[in-house]
């Protein structure tokens, strides 16, 4: 085993061992840094019966609670029980080195498991960096969770919430706006996908008038592709009626054209016959 190895991101792989892999992690002394990705996708097939097993899981979260020198976590494109969720988020809040978690596109069996993965920025007093990206379950109770750890965690510095909020309404965003208030330490936040309503956006405007100390405040609103699409549609409709008229009038002036012509000859026929 090569213990010196600093960082390891295992991305699309097919790995059906994952306790070699925990092991890996276990015995690499001086891992910094720790990226997984895809694996339930690669394993699986399209199978689901083929997925890493909560057990598999389990076992790769209780190495990263023994690892404790790495700073850098970013786990995506996983499959995560209650159980499981619970499990790694207990790894993250032991680890006193950690400074970075990136979780990214999360298919979460509960809220409970989301619950639990957001109180790792309350319990681990040292997190700096927090990415939070497309998350199928998050939600206003999940912004409320979010935002009491918000309130707690003065070492954080950098939020990013993306495409976790289309399941949340205004009271979950300005709950996240309330929090921003009283943190002494962010400095930099992003926001995506949320609806931009009256509420939230007075919310924000708040935000950078009382904290003084964000630098950087990103807020993408929700795509609205229905009306997108609507818009497109009705554009190329005008355009079309537009062809159409066009096409009237053309015709319209070659037949006055055709007329007007035609008229002095047969005049001019008329009065040779006289």
């Amino acid at each position: 085993t090569n213990t010196i190895i600093e960082g390891l991101a295992i991305i699309n792989c097919n790995i059906k061992q994952v306790e070699t892999l925990s092991a890996v992690v276990k015995n690499t002394k001086a891992l910094l840094s720790f990226h997984i990705s895809g694996l339930d996708s690669c394993c699986s097939g399209g199978d689901d019966s083929d997925d890493i097993s909560d057990a598999d899981y389990l076992e790769l979260a209780h190495g990263l609670k023994f690892r404790s020198t790495i700073e850098s976590i970013h786990l995506s494109d996983m499959k995560m029980s209650c159980r499981v969720a619970r499990a790694f988020a207990k790894s993250f809040k032991c680890n006193s080195k950690l400074r970075s978690i990136y979780l990214s596109r999360l298919t979460l069996a509960s809220q409970q498991g989301a619950n639990a993965l957001l109180n790792v920025l309350k319990n681990n007093a040292f997190l700096v960096n927090v990415s939070l990206k497309e998350w199928n379950v998050f939600g206003d109770e999940g912004a409320l969770v979010l935002a009491r750890a918000m309130q707690e965690n003065n070492a954080l510095r950098d939020i990013r919430v993306d495409g976790c909020c289309h399941v949340m309404t205004d009271e979950g965003v300005v709950a996240i706006a309330e929090a921003l208030k009283v943190n002494e330490s962010i400095v930099h936040v992003g926001i995506g996908g949320i609806e931009m309503s009256d509420s939230v956006s007075v919310a924000f405007a708040d935000v950078l008038r009382v904290n003084p100390r964000i630098k950087t405040l990103s807020l993408k609103a929700k795509t609205t592709t229905t009306n997108s699409n609507n818009s497109s549609n009705n554009k190329q409709e005008e355009s079309i009626q537009r062809r159409q008229e066009q096409q009237k009038r053309k015709s319209s002036a070659t037949t006055r054209r055709r007329s007007s012509i035609g008229y002095p000859v047969f005049m001019k026929w008329q009065m040779a016959k006289c």
